[in-house]
Order: C-alpha cells, then structure tokens, then sequence
C-alpha cells in the first residue's frame, strides 16, 4: 500500500511540473501577445496620424491647383485682349507705304525740294510709334503664353502629387484594416486560451482540472 501511495504521489509531482510548466507557457503566451497588441495600437495610431497629415497635404495641394487653375483663366484672358489689340493695330504694311508716300520726289519750281514741317513728319512718327506698339504688344504676347504653358506644366505636377498622395492614404487605410484585423484574431486566440484566471492559491484538484480537462 506505501508502494502505491509513493508511486501516486512521485505520479501527482511530475503532474504538477507539467502544470507549471504549462501556466509558464500560457502567461508567456498571454505576455507576448498583449506586447504584440500594443505595438499593433501605437502602429495604428501612427497611421492614423500620417493619413491624417496627408489628408491635409491633399486638400492643401487641391486649393493650390484650384488658385493656379484661375490664374491659367486669368493669363489666357489676357492673352486674348492682347491678341484682340493686335488684329485692331495698324500692320507694319501700312508702316511701309507712309513711308513711301513721303519719301516721292516733290520738286518746286525752282527745282528744289521743299522742307517737311514737323506736320508733314507726324504721320510717319504715328506710324513708328505703332509699328514699336506692335512689336511690344508681341513680345508680351509671348511672355503671357510661356508663363501659361509653364502653368499648365505646375498643374500637371501638382495633380500627379495629388494622386501618389491619395494611393499612399489608400494604402494606410488597408494597413489599418489588416492591423485591425490580425489585432482581433489574436486577442479571441488569447481569450479562448485563457477563459478564466486561476487563483494565486489553488487546489491541486482546480490545477489539474485546468490542465488536463
């Protein structure tokens, strides 16, 4: 009868290591977990921040495009006034044929040439004057069209900006939803694991229930 106490009781240790061993692991198991679920947390939080600044960053840029977008309209118009002011302005056509129209031989009768007053002058320096207009109003011109094609070429840069932006919130976002995710699977894996916490002191009968059911 001792014999069979010994052997039930040497049994009963070896159990009870297994069982310490046991809840060891699982708390490690529990510990681990909880230190994943945390990192996972401050992961989301620091998403969530950087889509949040991003979101900013887009709607910054979209005010941005929308300014430059009116100050294309702008400079087009512009470049319409200006192009309307050279269709009206005398061409340099009618430059030439003044000058030609004064510059004909008109001898007196002594045979010399009268002098031209500063009346007789006044039509060849409207005539100057215009043609310097024209060449003026064509250089700025096309100023007005490089500075709207450079526009356009800032509004293209802006809007592809805009799109890697919003496929890099997109992909926070699905980030965020795996994060999310793996976060609730692991937690109902330590749940179902640890459906209840044993006491500090326990009886040998609730340890090896707890193990061994």
């Amino acid at each position: 009868m001792l014999k069979n106490m010994r052997a039930q009781i040497e049994q009963l240790k070896s159990e009870k290591s297994r069982m310490i061993k046991r809840m060891n692991d699982v708390r490690e198991m529990t510990e681990r977990n909880q230190r994943e679920i945390q990192n996972l947390r401050r992961k989301k939080k620091a998403a969530q921040e950087r889509m949040n600044r991003l979101e900013r960053t887009s709607e910054m840029q979209k005010i941005m495009l929308e300014k430059r977008r009116k100050k294309v309209l702008q400079t087009n118009e512009k470049l319409k006034s200006v192009m309307a002011l050279l269709k009206r302005t005398t061409t340099p056509k009618l430059i030439a044929k003044a000058f030609r129209d004064h510059s004909a031989p008109n001898n007196c009768e002594d045979g010399k040439e009268p002098r031209r007053s500063s009346d007789d002058l006044s039509p060849i320096y409207d005539e100057v004057f215009a043609s310097e207009r024209i060449n003026s109003t064509c250089e700025i011109g096309n100023e007005l069209r490089g500075y709207a094609q450079a526009l356009d070429d800032k509004i293209e840069i802006i809007t592809s900006e805009i799109a890697c932006i919003n496929a890099e919130i997109h992909s926070l976002q699905s980030s965020i939803a795996a994060d999310q995710e793996e976060n609730y699977i692991k937690t109902d894996k330590a749940e179902k694991k640890l459906p209840f916490i044993l006491p500090e002191v326990a009886s040998h009968e609730a340890l090896y229930d707890y193990v061994f059911r």
